[in-house]
């Protein structure tokens, strides 16, 4: 009642009132108000239980990733022999990470770390103890120590070293654009809900979050960007 005669008095003087409540468990992007007689409805839209939307994203999915490959394919063997040259080892290799539906997919990289990687991290960590916080809270280091010199910063700095992604794209265990297919460890630190909200679509080579904030947004902000 106190509602109706707030709304009741500030429509004499506002053409548009609008009445705020607060659903924490609910998501408020895309709903819709539904008059139902005495009742209020709100209205949710799944526009990925669209068949359509479906079909059109794929078929953007694979024209889109056909035709960077072939623009591209020369970068990426550039960038594969100049990591061969600098570092030996191999240039490419797969990450397992969790794709549509909960299977576990590889994502192709061109490496940019140091074939000891692991044992750097730790090395590093250890020496620098403050760093752990800065670690756990983005799952990066501003002053990485496992990156090879130049050559890995300039390939992430550009996001060259994702552009083997695109044939995962083609595979179809990727999409052009989806949440980041991020470590199990990196995983684990998402709410289960939001875990089981990515695995409705497919990983992306890029997305919201990736656009937005990057290396400067933490797990707030990933599960924010990416639930959008």
């Amino acid at each position: 009642v106190q509602d109706r005669v707030v709304v009741d008095r500030l429509q004499r003087y506002f053409h548009h009132v609008v009445l705020l409540r607060e659903y924490e468990d609910l998501p408020v992007e895309g709903l819709q108000v539904r008059n139902l007689g005495s009742i209020v409805g709100i209205e949710y839209t799944n526009n990925l239980l669209l068949h359509g939307n479906r079909v059109v994203k794929r078929a953007l999915d694979l024209v889109l990733a056909c035709v960077a490959l072939v623009l591209l394919t020369p970068v990426i063997f550039f960038a594969a022999v100049v990591v061969s040259l600098l570092d030996g080892g191999p240039a490419f290799f797969f990450q397992d990470r969790i794709g549509l539906d909960g299977r576990r997919v590889g994502v192709p990289k061109i490496r940019t770390m140091r074939l000891d990687a692991e044992r750097r991290l730790e090395e590093h960590l250890r020496a620098n103890p403050e760093l752990r916080d800065e670690w756990h809270e983005r799952y990066k280091l501003k002053r990485d120590p496992r990156l090879l010199p130049v050559v890995g910063r300039l390939l992430r700095r550009f996001s060259i070293d994702e552009l083997p992604q695109l044939w995962a794209v083609v595979a179809g265990d990727m999409s052009l654009v989806g949440p980041r297919p991020f470590p199990d460890y990196h995983i684990e630190r998402f709410s289960p809900d939001f875990c089981e909200l990515r695995q409705r679509v497919r990983p992306g080579i890029t997305g919201l979050w990736q656009i937005m904030v990057r290396s400067e947004g933490g797990i707030e902000e990933q599960q924010a960007y990416g639930s959008y």
